[in-house]
């Protein structure tokens, strides 16, 4: 297994075990679930266990332009209905990963993705930074860093290729994202029952 297999796998495993964890609601992880696909989906490739590089370059688009946008949305407004209505982040996540196929898919520009979800991490550590919630803006600035050593294919160890530390800073900057969250008091309740919820 090379070190880009390793890598994935890590990032598969943290992502898949966040969009598991039912107290973070459906936005949050709805969003980890498409990143742990394209996670696996990558391992598999680099592993050499399956050729399926057009199936995990469509899922690293999704990834950027679906899933960042969602976590983006879910973090900054975890109340929204983006955030804690199953339909309307599904639909949210359809219609974003169907722009991206369109630009970034069959037009062929890659930076459609990688800016949008660059904004997203960026937007995020903005208002991580504003709510005094370091941990989490030490995640966010691990995974910008990462994205930035990948896009300028920066090579620092002989035992490391660009994309692993891509996949170490998102597996690594996800758990401090999402290791600062309690129980969502939303996140098993439908959107719509928020109001009365909230009256109680």
């Amino acid at each position: 297994m090379n070190s880009l297999a390793a890598t994935d796998s890590l990032l598969f495993g943290c992502a898949a075990y966040l969009a598991w964890m039912r107290h973070s609601t459906i936005g949050i992880r709805l969003a980890y679930g498409v990143i742990a696909v394209a996670a696996l989906l990558g391992a598999l490739m680099f592993s050499g266990l399956y050729p399926l590089e057009a199936w995990h370059r469509l899922f690293s688009i999704f990834a950027g332009s679906a899933a960042l946008p969602l976590l983006a949305m879910a973090v900054i407004w975890p109340r929204s209905a983006v955030a804690t209505d199953r339909q309307l982040a599904l639909i949210f996540l359809g219609a974003a990963a169907m722009l991206g196929l369109a630009i970034a898919g069959l037009g062929h520009l890659r930076i459609y993705d990688r800016a949008l979800g660059t904004i997203s991490l960026v937007a995020m550590l903005a208002w991580t930074v504003k709510q005094g919630q370091w941990q989490r803006s030490a995640g966010l600035v691990l995974m910008l860093v990462g994205s930035m050593l990948y896009v300028a294919k920066v090579e620092l160890s002989a035992w490391l290729l660009p994309g692993d530390y891509l996949h170490l800073s998102m597996a690594v900057g996800i758990l401090l994202l999402s290791a600062w969250q309690r129980p969502h008091p939303y996140s098993s309740l439908p959107h719509q029952s928020l109001d009365a919820h909230e009256r109680i």
